[in-house]
């Protein structure tokens, strides 16, 4: 049986993956890769829900006469995604294959996670990581192109062409249907009282409690609306969803860290699987002496208490 306590869960953003141009951020890709890996031949087991990689698939289309059309349509961009993937997941292959590790590609739409809208994630899925982890010093790349499905689509933002469908409901998905204890997302920014590309001297927040007295969403004053890291995912539903997951396991159970760029390229990786303080850490822990009913996890769906 897999061992879930050794499951890392990783999520890279569309900014901190390629240029705008679509060439790939190596230096940023190897340091990953490199802290990843590490952590694999110290037998940890990690899936990483990689990006939309729209960026690099445009300019692989252009080369044989597709253009975005004027409406930006979806199924446009779902192309250039379809095509992005392949071509990143072939980076990110060769990089850890220079690390020793193996990797195992799987694109995903909603249905091979949930039945019915129900919550019991499906045995086809649940068989596909054991299988994967059967074997030493392996990942699993997950990636979704399912835009029918996917609510951050609407409304499609005509301004910036590279707008898809970005994967941080699918990452959150695969942390609670793998139950795993740690999951590190890397977007642009790790999680400011302000937008920081607004304002330089925005606070950055290293820790949000969701069951904390002082370092809850509320008592913090955190306006993440419109805070957004390149794709259609800004903080507001970055944070969201790493509620649903820490809320998922036992109480304080669950880590969820936002790092950026430079967080990583600074050992942030090896330094959050430490469980060191780098980024933003994200949990839901009752405070010692608080009770059940007065935790303040419950004002943020926490259902805990009625358990």
């Amino acid at each position: 049986m897999l061992d879930q306590s050794k499951i890392i869960t990783f999520k890279l953003g569309t900014e901190v993956v390629s240029h705008p141009s679509g060439r790939f951020k190596n230096k940023f890709l190897a340091s990953f890769v490199a802290q990843t890996a590490g952590s694999i031949h110290q037998g940890r087991h990690a899936i990483l829900t990689a990006s939309g990689a729209v960026r690099s698939g445009r300019p692989i289309l252009k080369k044989v006469g597709w253009e975005l059309n004027k409406e930006y349509e979806l199924v446009d961009k779902a192309w250039a995604s379809s095509v992005g993937q392949a071509k990143l997941f072939c980076k990110l292959e060769s990089l850890f294959k220079r690390q020793g590790i193996e990797c195992c590609g799987q694109v995903l739409i909603h249905n091979d996670f949930f039945m019915n809208g129900g919550n019991k994630p499906r045995e086809n899925f649940l068989a596909l990581v054991n299988r994967t982890f059967m074997f030493k010093n392996t990942i699993l790349i997950l990636n979704q192109n399912d835009p029918l499905t996917n609510q951050e689509n609407e409304p499609c933002s005509k301004e910036n062409p590279d707008e898809v469908s970005d994967n941080d409901g699918t990452n959150c998905l695969v942390s609670m249907a793998v139950a795993a204890p740690l999951s590190i997302s890397v977007s642009s920014f790790c999680l400011h009282m302000e937008d920081p590309r607004r304002n330089k001297n925005a606070r950055p927040i290293d820790l949000i409690n969701f069951a904390g007295r002082d370092n809850n969403p509320i008592a913090l004053g955190i306006n993440t609306k419109g805070v957004s890291c390149g794709g259609t995912g800004g903080m507001d539903i970055k944070l969201d969803r790493s509620r649903q997951n820490v809320q998922a396991g036992v109480c304080g159970e669950r880590v969820n860290y936002i790092l950026s760029p430079k967080d990583v390229l600074e050992g942030g990786v090896e330094r959050a699987i430490a469980g060191e303080r780098v980024g933003t850490r994200i949990i839901c822990e009752r405070p010692v002496g608080v009770s059940i009913e007065n935790c303040p996890g419950r004002k943020f769906g926490c259902t805990k208490a009625f358990v």
